[in-house]
């Protein structure tokens, strides 16, 4: 005896056997919906075909998945029977139409679009050494490489934040690869390889450098090399601390040597304001202003010695609060040979001088005939300490050898109640003057403060 196998056959669309009206196991179709399922043990209809070809008979509930002319969708509303309209569906990917997991090229524009939440793209490398590359290309180019990005270079991670940089490079038209920033994860440097640009629209173009030390005791400032050997140092705040009233954080400009040595050529206090050179500035190659070459106060010493350094034309002196232990005269001397012996007698040393106030010196007939080479500042007896302090300015022309020119001084005086006195004269020499030394005819000089200047 032969058994046959039927299926229930349906054409009616949408239809399926009633619940409990068959036995489980039976099968069943319905052509105009493009089913085929199976009775389950409950004696309910179950299909068996999660995707199905597309049919214009059939009616689709929204997630209905259907293959239509080589791909499949998936139906994005309930759609009544009739013709595709794609808009009623979403294409599902099919072989060619995504990227592998194992990698693969897109041959259209990848958008990151969550629809809640960050965007994010990660690139994870496997281990330390390997890099996080993403490149841009030209690609009808014959070398079509143009720029790429490592973030996290192939550098070893070798502990204390060392590593896995970030790198941008450049690419020539032949391929050549050369290195435009290079940002460093260990100490958030920034290494430029090309000229650095700050361009806006409008408003002020301004370079920000911001300490974030609390003390100012890092410096600020700009650093510039020839192949990695330092030039020019900048410091716009040079470290020192800010204890507070405005102190720290100067401005300091060095210069470098070619044996790596560096010196400060120009100073600023960031409290005064005012501005120190190392050396004489010029203008044109031509000295300008004075330079202070000493400065001090002095007790109860026998005299008072300063040195007139060379490479200056002329000098001036400032002696103020100065006052004789005893009452007495204020002398100076003068010297030629650095201070070894200071001319006193008369002779070829004597001074051509006249005064308007003062008495006993008179004016000599020639340079090099009578009188002293002793200068007398003040007349007389200057009163003793605490009750006449003096004032005196002096200006100096050392003299030069190499002309022939005579060491000239002027001087001019003020102490006790308004008493002046002014003087001035040569040296009967062609010698250059190198030290001037004041002390008092009779006793120390009590006290004094003093001043030298040089002029270039």
């Amino acid at each position: 005896m032969v058994n046959r196998v039927q299926t229930l056959r349906s054409s009616t669309a949408g239809a399926r056997p009633a619940v409990g009206s068959r036995q489980p196991g039976e099968l069943y179709t319905n052509w105009p919906d493009n089913a085929f399922g199976v009775i389950n043990a409950s004696q309910a209809p179950v299909d068996l075909l999660p995707i199905r070809f597309f049919s214009s008979l059939a009616a689709y509930a929204a997630g209905d998945m259907v293959r239509q002319a080589g791909q499949l969708y998936i139906a994005n509303v309930a759609i009544t029977a009739g013709a595709f309209n794609a808009t009623q569906w979403n294409k599902i990917a099919v072989a060619g139409d995504y990227l592998p997991l194992a990698g693969g090229t897109l041959t259209g524009n990848l958008t990151l679009g969550p629809a809640t939440g960050t965007a994010q793209l990660t690139l994870a490398k496997h281990a330390s050494g390997d890099g996080n590359f993403i490149w841009g290309n030209t690609a009808s180019a014959s070398s079509p490489n143009r720029w790429l990005i490592e973030l996290g270079d192939q550098t070893a991670e070798s502990g204390s934040d060392a590593g896995s940089n970030c790198v941008f490079y450049a690419f020539g038209d032949t391929g050549t690869q050369r290195s435009a920033l290079n940002l460093n994860r260990a100490n958030l440097s920034a290494t430029f390889s090309g000229l650095i640009t700050v361009s806006v629209a409008s408003g002020n173009n301004i370079l920000t450098l911001n300490n974030a030390a609390a003390s100012g005791a890092v410096a600020m400032g700009l650093l510039t090399a020839t192949r990695s050997a330092n030039r020019w140092a900048m410091y716009l705040g040079d470290g020192s601390t800010e204890s507070g009233s405005d102190a720290g954080s100067n401005l300091a400009l060095y210069n470098f040597k070619d044996n790596a040595s560096f010196t400060l050529c120009l100073s600023a206090s960031r409290a005064t304001g005012v501005f120190n050179f190392a050396v004489t500035p010029t203008i044109n190659n031509n000295p300008i202003g004075s330079v202070k070459l000493a400065g001090g106060t002095v007790s109860n010493v026998a005299n008072l010695a300063l040195s007139l350094p060379t490479g200056y034309r002329s000098y001036r002196l400032i002696l103020h609060r100065c006052e004789p232990a005893v009452a007495a005269t204020l002398c100076a001397i003068m010297s030629t040979n650095n201070g070894s012996s200071y001319f006193q007698a008369g002779g070829s040393y004597a001074w051509t001088q006249k005064y308007t106030t003062l008495s006993g010196e008179g004016t000599a007939s020639s340079a090099g005939t009578g009188g002293t080479s002793v200068i007398q500042i003040t007349s007389g007896s200057q009163a003793a300490a605490a009750n006449n302090p003096g004032f005196t300015v002096m200006d100096i022309d050392p003299g030069k050898t190499a002309t022939a020119s005579l060491p000239v001084i002027n001087w001019k005086t003020t102490y006790g109640v308004l008493v002046m006195t002014t003087g001035g004269g040569y040296l009967g020499s062609g010698t250059t003057l190198t030290n001037i030394l004041f002390y008092y005819s009779t006793g120390n000089i009590y006290g004094a403060d003093y001043e030298l200047y040089g002029f270039v």
